[in-house]
C-alpha cells in the first residue's frame, strides 16, 4: 500500500508540473500575440493618418 500512496503523491506532482509548464507557456504566447496585435494597431493608425495627410495635400494642390 505505501507503494501505491508514493506513487500517487508522484504522479499528483507530475501533473501539477506540467499543467504549470503548460500554463506559463500559454500565457507567453498570449502575451506576445497582445504585443505583435497592438504593434500591428499603432502601425495601421500611422500609414492612416499618412494617407489623410497625403490625401489632405493632394486635395489642397488639385483645388487651387
Amino acid at each position: 500500500m505505501e507503494y501505491f500512496v508514493s506513487h500517487f503523491w508522484i504522479l499528483i506532482g507530475a501533473a501539477f508540473f506540467v499543467s504549470f509548464c503548460a500554463f506559463l507557456w500559454w500565457y507567453s504566447m498570449d502575451k506576445n500575440t497582445r504585443l505583435k496585435r497592438e504593434r500591428a494597431l499603432a502601425r495601421a493608425e500611422e500609414v492612416r493618418k499618412k494617407k489623410e495627410a497625403q490625401q489632405k495635400a493632394d486635395s489642397e494642390v488639385n483645388g487651387k
